[in-house]
C-alpha cells in the first residue's frame, strides 16, 4: 500500500511506536495500525476519520491533510486531542495521506517543568525514561513521571499529587537516610545529595536503585527535583566502597577467629600452629592494605588480577584454614579436590569459595563437602535446607533466611557480586531437612 519512496521506508521505519492512520483525499481511513484503535475508539476502514474528532479540533488537523495531500510533502505539526498532545506528521502518497501520531503529553510537561531550552528538551527525553519526581515544598504536592510509575510498577490513574508513593515503597532500612537527606534539603543545610534505595515491588521483590535530588525552582516555587533509577548491581556506585569495606572486614573477622582457635589449640604441632600464624597473620596484612587502595579508590572498582593459579592448592589451604576455625567445632569439611590449572583472580576466588564454607559452616549439621574438576567448585552440607521462596532472595544484600544464626546477611551477596565481576555462575540446589549445594561454574 506504500509507494517505494525512500521518504515513506525511513517514516515507517521510524514509526514503530507511533499511531498510524492512513486517509483519502475525502478523509476516509484506508489504513489504521492497532494503536490508533485505542486513540479512535471505533476506528474502521472505510469510516470518516472527522467523525472522530470535533470541530476545533478537526481544523488543524483537515489544513494539513490538505497541505500534505495537495503540495505533495511532509508537514509536521502539534495536535491536541481529547486532553493529550501528539506530535503529527503527515506525509503525502498516491492515494492520500499516512498521519503518523506519538502522544507527547507527558514529555511536554516535563520539559515544562525542566524549563523550555534545547538542552532540557534533550534532557527530558532521557528523564522520561527514568524515574523522575518533583516535590513542591510551598504546596507539599508530588509529580511523578511515566517513567516512576514504569519502575515502581505502578499502574498509572491519574497524577499522584498528594501523595509519596515513593516513600511508601522504600525499604524500611533505608527510609531514614531518604527523610534525613529531604530534611537537610528543606532546611538549607545541603541543595543536592545521592544515594542508594532499595525499592519493594508490588509482589514483595526489592529492586535496587540509585537516587539524585537537588533543590530547584519551577514557576517561581521551591521544588526538590530528583530521579530513581535501577541499578543492576547490588551495591550502587556510591555505596560499592562501603560495601567493600564490608566485605573486607567481614574477611579479617575470619582469619581472627582463625588465630584464637590456634592459640587454644592443643592439636596441632608447634611447626604446624607457626606456620598457621604466619598465614593469617599475612592476610590481614594484605587485607588491610585492601582497605587502604579502598579507601583511596575514586572509581570504586574492584581491581581484577588475573594470572594462572592452582586449583587444588588454593582449595587445599581453604580446606585447612577452615577445618581449624572455631565455626567448624563438631563439623567435618571433607576434601575432594582435582589437579586443575585455570585463569582468574586467585585472591576474589579464595573470597568467594571461603564466604561459602563460612556460610556452610553455619547450617551444616555434621559434614561440609568441598570439591571441584576444571570447570567446577562445589560446596555440600547437611543442614536444614533452603526453601524456595528463600533461594530467591539468598542473594540479597542483608537478607538472612534464619534470623537466629549469626551474620549480617553480607556473605552471599558479596559472594553474588564477586563472581559477576570474575564472570562466574552460581547456581544453588537444596532440598529442605536434607542437603544443600553451591556451585561455581568457572
Amino acid at each position: 500500500m506504500l509507494d517505494n519512496s525512500s521518504t515513506s521506508a525511513e517514516l515507517i521505519a521510524d514509526a514503530t511506536d507511533y499511531i498510524i492512520v492512513a486517509v483519502n483525499s475525502d478523509g476516509k481511513v484506508i489504513y489504521h495500525n492497532r494503536k490508533a484503535e485505542f486513540v479512535f475508539v471505533g476506528i474502521t476502514d472505510g469510516c470518516d476519520l472527522f467523525s472522530y474528532v470535533s470541530d476545533n479540533d478537526g481544523v488543524i488537523l483537515k489544513h494539513n491533510i490538505n497541505m500534505a495531500f495537495y503540495q505533495q510533502r511532509y508537514f509536521d505539526f502539534y495536535w491536541h486531542y481529547k486532553g493529550r498532545f501528539y506530535l503529527t506528521g503527515a506525509h503525502s502518497f498516491d492515494q492520500g495521506v499516512w498521519l503518523f501520531f506519538k502522544d507527547i503529553s507527558e514529555l511536554r510537561e516535563l520539559t515544562h517543568r525542566l524549563g523550555l531550552s534545547e538542552y532540557r528538551n534533550e534532557k527530558a527525553e532521557i528523564l522520561n525514561k527514568s524515574g523522575y519526581w518533583q516535590l513542591n515544598i510551598g504546596k507539599r504536592r508530588f509529580y511523578f513521571s511515566d517513567g516512576m510509575y514504569r519502575l515502581l510498577e505502578i499502574t498509572k490513574k491519574g497524577e499522584d499529587y498528594y501523595g509519596n508513593m515513593l516513600r511508601r515503597r522504600i525499604y524500611p532500612e533505608d527510609v531514614d537516610f531518604y527523610k534525613e537527606k529531604i530534611k537537610s534539603i528543606l532546611q538549607h543545610k545541603i541543595k543536592k545529595f545521592s544515594g542508594c534505595l532499595r525499592i519493594i515491588m508490588p509482589e514483595g521483590k526489592i529492586k535496587n536503585c540509585r537516587i539524585e535530588a537537588r533543590q530547584d525552582y519551577f514557576n517561581g516555587m521551591e521544588i526538590i527535583a530528583g530521579v530513581l533509577q535501577e541499578t543492576e548491581s547490588i551495591y550502587c556506585r556510591s555505596t560499592a566502597q562501603v560495601m567493600s569495606l564490608a566485605q573486607i572486614a567481614h574477611d579479617i573477622k575470619h582469619h581472627l577467629q582463625a588465630i584464637t582457635m590456634l592459640h587454644n589449640s592443643k592439636q596441632l604441632s608447634y611447626a604446624d600452629l607457626q606456620a598457621s600464624f604466619n598465614y593469617h597473620t599475612a592476610k590481614i596484612i594484605t587485607l588491610t592494605d585492601d582497605i587502604m587502595a579502598t579507601a583511596q579508590s575514586s572509581d570504586n572498582q574492584h581491581i581484577i588480577k588475573y594470572g594462572e593459579v592452582d586449583l587444588q592448592a588454593l582449595l587445599q589451604q581453604l580446606c585447612f584454614e577452615y577445618q581449624t576455625s572455631p565455626q567448624a567445632s563438631g563439623i567435618k569439611i571433607i576434601c575432594r579436590l582435582r589437579k586443575a590449572i585455570i585463569n582468574t583472580d586467585a585472591a576474589i576466588l579464595s573470597r568467594i569459595v571461603g564466604n561459602l564454607l563460612s556460610n556452610a559452616l553455619k547450617f551444616a549439621k555434621s559434614k561440609i563437602i568441598l570439591g571441584n574438576t576444571a570447570r567446577q567448585i562445589w560446596v555440600i552440607d547437611d543442614g536444614i535446607g533452603i526453601s524456595l521462596q528463600q533461594q530467591k532472595h539468598i542473594f540479597d544484600a542483608y537478607y538472612r533466611a534464619d534470623s537466629s544464626k549469626d551474620g549480617n546477611g553480607l556473605g552471599l551477596a558479596i559472594v553474588n557480586d564477586l563472581c559477576q565481576n570474575l564472570g562466574i555462575k552460581i547456581s544453588v540446589k537444596s532440598y529442605l531437612s536434607g542437603y544443600t549445594i553451591f556451585k561455581l561454574h568457572l
